[in-house]
């Protein structure tokens, strides 16, 4: 029988006593030194975000109809049955988007040691080698949670390139998933534009070009529904043993943000009151739109037109007052397809036009309210969509044609004014230029094409307007204006660094002319560069700017 092992006792110390025991040759220790565990979190020190987050795809708090969407597209982009590389998931805060990719990758792909079920972008990673890295993951999903510095142009523009060469890629990619927190900032400046320093929405990151793709598919996340988030609330109070008044969980369903919900329900457990930790939504135009012309769902009774314009006048900006006003001029119809009399319509309008020059904002919206509520409301499937305003459109089209104008006033003609170039040689000088400079130039009009100005159904951002032509010979003739002025300028500097004030040879000082006084005469001469020292060629002076001696 073989003599049995002797055991080692197992003994719990510090690293300051290993430190110190390291030099002690004692062989006679029958037991070895490990350091301590760390001390695991109780129960009760997890947050509830993710004690209670779910496991499996049945326990998200979201529509079923809208999981089985994004499951059947991801099942389907995984088995390359459709074109799509690209699925963007839009929505408001808290609304299950990640939670929802996170969980069907797990679902649908299962992942193994070598392959991860998906892969997530880190923000400190290079965008552009990031996707290259993923192109042979096939088996996962690819998400994008955190973006690169878009908020700098150039990084901007290498952010919306890498994807469209992941849209354009001719092989087998696995699915990129862009989860996007659409939210407006709270400026003090009035609204004149929708663009990333204002709004993150799909169209103001992507660009519609990239949105039109049929390489890219969109899915539209809502705030979460009072239903769906009592369910999930239910289930955690239960597990907690705990019982809150009704009152207080209505009032924080009506963020529509799980995780807004979960984080009042936790401070609620602890402080047992009830405080006042409810995230505001803000409004944007479609949702203050909707609000004024149907009424808002949460008021009822004869105080419902006051208080759903109220909600409306608290929750969207005052200094957008203006816009809302014409959103409702170009969308109050919309209510029962126009099924109303004619003079509900004109009163609208009456009380919209008196808005413009009353100093209190909110005439034509309790107008537009209390109009609309004495139409008699039929059940019906409204067949008219809610159109963006046009103000943006023509101020944008303005902006455009203001800039083109002042160039060619600034380079080619600048002792007219901005208003004799826009009104007469704006549309005269193509007509006389198309005629006397032959066929092989084409000049529009000064400042772009007179066009009309359609209400949309969708916001569209600043860069989505291809207002002016693909081809203006105008332009063309500011480009080459605008590079003769800075060669001019950089040999005119050139000539300023060898000695030469004026940067022209062919105005020099003649320190020695015999008509000058002996006391005007400079005791040390300047020497001036030659004709031949400022004679540069094309790619003379690209090679200058580019060693940076320009």
């Amino acid at each position: 029988m073989p003599p049995r092992k002797k055991q080692c006792k197992q003994q719990d110390v510090s690293f300051e006593l290993v430190d110190s025991l390291s030099d002690d040759d004692d062989e006679s220790q029958d037991f070895f030194l490990v350091p301590p565990s760390p001390e695991k979190l109780n129960k009760s020190q997890v947050p509830w975000l993710e004690k209670y987050a779910p496991q499996n795809a049945s326990e998200i708090c979201i529509n079923p109809t809208k999981l089985q969407q994004v499951r059947q597209l991801l099942n389907n982009m995984l088995k390359g049955r459709l074109p799509k590389k690209l699925l963007v998931l839009t929505g408001p805060c808290g609304s299950s988007k990640s939670t929802t990719v996170k969980l069907l990758a797990r679902e649908l792909c299962g992942g193994d040691i070598f392959n991860d079920s998906i892969v997530e972008y880190q923000e400190s990673e290079n965008f552009s080698v990031f996707l290259q890295s993923c192109r042979y993951k096939n088996g996962s999903i690819v998400l994008l949670e955190d973006l690169p510095n878009v908020y700098h142009f150039e990084t901007l523009q290498l952010f919306r390139e890498a994807l469209r060469h992941w849209i354009n890629y001719d092989g087998q990619l696995p699915p990129l998933v862009l989860c996007l927190s659409e939210f407006e900032y709270e400026t003090d400046d009035q609204r004149t534009g929708y663009n990333l320093e204002n709004t993150m929405t799909a169209e103001t990151l992507l660009g519609r070009d990239l949105l039109v793709s049929e390489q890219v598919e969109v899915i539209k996340f809502n705030p979460l529904a009072h239903r769906f988030l009592s369910k999930t609330v239910k289930r955690v109070l239960k597990l907690e043993s705990l019982a809150i008044d009704e009152s207080f969980l209505n009032d924080i369903y009506k963020t529509g943000d799980i995780r807004s919900v979960m984080f009042n329900l936790e401070m609620w457990s602890r402080s047992r009151s009830h405080l006042s930790m409810i995230r505001e939504n803000s409004l944007n135009i479609f949702h203050a739109l909707g609000k004024i012309i149907y009424s808002s769902k949460e008021f009822e009774g004869k105080s419902s037109n006051y208080n759903s314009i109220a909600k409306v006048i608290e929750l969207y900006p005052e200094k957008n007052s203006d816009l809302l006003n014409l959103g409702l001029l170009e969308n109050y119809h919309i209510f029962q397809d126009s099924k109303f009399p004619l003079q509900i319509g004109a009163a609208i309008c009456d009380d919209l036009s008196n808005a413009d020059i009353c100093p209190f904002g909110e005439l034509g919206l309790r107008s537009t309210r209390i109009n609309l509520s004495r139409v008699t409301q039929k059940p019906m499937v409204s067949k008219l969509k809610m159109k963006f305003p046009r103000h943006f459109r023509a101020m944008k089209i303005r902006s455009k044609t203001h800039s083109q104008v002042e160039s060619y006033r600034q380079y080619l003609a600048p002792s007219n004014s901005f208003q004799t170039l826009n009104l007469i040689d704006g549309f005269y000088l193509p007509l006389i230029y198309n005629k006397t400079r032959g066929s092989l130039l084409r000049y529009n009009r000064l400042g772009g094409r007179l066009q009309e100005v359609y209400a949309g159904e969708e916001v569209v951002a600043d860069d989505d307007w291809p207002l002016m032509d693909a081809y203006d010979q105008f332009q063309m003739d500011i480009g080459e204006a605008r590079t003769k002025r800075k060669r001019k300028d950089n040999i005119d500097r050139s000539g300023i660094a060898n000695g030469n004030v004026n940067g022209n040879d062919n105005y020099n000082y003649n320190y020695n002319d015999d008509d000058d006084d002996d006391d005007d005469t400079l005791s040390d001469e300047i020497e001036n560069s030659t004709q031949s020292d400022l004679d540069f060629d094309d790619d003379d002076i690209d090679y200058l700017i580019s060693q940076g001696k320009l």
